[in-house]
């Protein structure tokens, strides 16, 4: 609601008056000074419905007060903060604008984080964190065979999801940490990580090559160092230097790398984590997810959700109705054609994506089923993030 009045002082500049407005009903509403032409104008929101007097009060710098009063009925469902609900439409804060039904509803003090993976820069911070020293730490990090691999996103990717999904962990920061893994291939690596990273660390070959290193890569017979000798000779570079040096100065950190490995196993397997397989209703995607689904089982990771995107709706048109005589009279001939077409199209993919989502229900049996329509347009605001969410967090089917 919107107030204007004046007030003024033939001693006083207005600006240094003492103004403040006042409800019978909600108490104080406003505390300032008029400005340079003793002007105040204000709106004021969050009134409660019925009778108020509100009352302005001037105050000069001697104290002398002057007051004005002005009676005016509030409607109780009045939109005060003009979102377009009411508190008889159950607007639970008729003074914010960003609350109101069906909007996104944000948890006081609550964080939404998220993170895309660098590979290279984790590995190197993993190694400035568990070196022993500055020295231990350059020596790994200006190494070229450490050059080579924690470049390589291939071999580097899943290790690196297995450091940073510990250390996210372990600070204790988070309530919830989702893993997002597409595609469902890399899920698969990425579970397979702990146990393929804890063979390789505990293997044969790779204790006696760390333990000196200098030893172990003497197991290398005199045809080999022959060719390391020609390489540098050839190319300069010293690989049989390079490969000793790595492996004396990871020596130090296995122990580190090895309790992050064990952790996030043990994590993998705890009754508190669950799997969430997304999905759309197209083949190949279903395909995939049946295949996941398959793997979680045989890994005794059952299948806590399955989420279906992007999927077609059967909007109840038929062809049959636009191409009808009255939909040809108003639409015109070529129109009613061209809309019959999309009309079949969109019925044919609703029919299909239908046909798969039964298939894959029955042979996954989810604990958990949230089926997404196609929306028009991309999600790229809070709001089509609230639009999927509102269908995400519906009963259990």
């Amino acid at each position: 609601i919107a107030f204007s009045a004046s007030g003024t002082d033939a001693e006083t500049d207005a600006n240094a008056l003492i103004g403040a407005l006042e409800s019978s009903v909600d108490g104080a509403l406003w505390t300032g000074s008029p400005d340079s032409y003793g002007q105040i104008s204000l709106d004021v929101a969050g009134l409660s419905g019925g009778d108020h007097q509100l009352s302005l009060s001037i105050t000069d710098p001697a104290g002398l007060v002057d007051i004005c009063t002005v009676d005016i009925y509030v409607e109780s469902c009045l939109d005060a903060d003009a979102d377009g609900y009411t508190d008889c439409d159950d607007d639970c804060d008729d003074s914010d604008a960003d609350s109101y039904p069906g909007g996104v509803e944000v948890a006081d003090g609550g964080e939404l984080w998220a993170m895309a993976l660098d590979p290279k820069a984790e590995f190197d911070g993993l190694i400035a964190k568990l070196a022993p020293d500055a020295q231990t730490r350059d020596q790994v990090l200006d190494n070229r065979i450490y050059k080579e691999i924690s470049g390589a996103v291939a071999g580097a990717q899943e290790f690196m999801a297995v450091s940073k999904l510990y250390e996210l962990e372990a600070e204790g920061n988070f309530d919830l940490i989702v893993l997002d893994t597409p595609p469902s291939r890399n899920a698969l690596d990425f579970l397979d990580a702990p146990a393929r990273l804890s063979r390789f660390f505990d293997g044969r070959a790779i204790q006696l090559i760390m333990k000196p290193a200098t030893t172990g890569l003497r197991l290398a017979g005199g045809g080999t160092s022959l060719i390391f000798s020609a390489l540098k000779r050839f190319t300069g570079v010293n690989l049989l230097g390079d490969l000793s040096d790595f492996f004396a100065a990871i020596s130090g950190l296995v122990d580190g790398l090895m309790e992050r490995i064990r952790h996030v196993g043990d994590l993998l397997v705890a009754e508190d984590t669950v799997f969430l397989i997304v999905t759309t209703g197209e083949k190949a995607p279903l395909d995939e997810a049946r295949y996941l689904a398959d793997r979680l089982k045989e890994d005794g990771r059952p299948l806590s959700g399955l989420i279906v995107n992007q999927v077609s709706p059967d909007h109840g048109v038929t062809r049959k109705s636009v191409r009808s005589k009255d939909a040809k009279a108003d639409l015109g001939e070529d129109l009613s054609k061209r809309l019959a077409a999309v009309v079949e199209s969109a019925a044919s993919a609703a029919d299909r994506d239908k046909a798969g989502l039964d298939r894959i229900v029955v042979a996954l049996e989810p604990q958990r089923l949230a089926v997404v329509e196609r929306l028009a347009g991309e999600v790229h605001d809070v709001e089509g993030l609230a639009r999927i969410g509102s269908e995400l967090f519906q009963p259990a089917v």
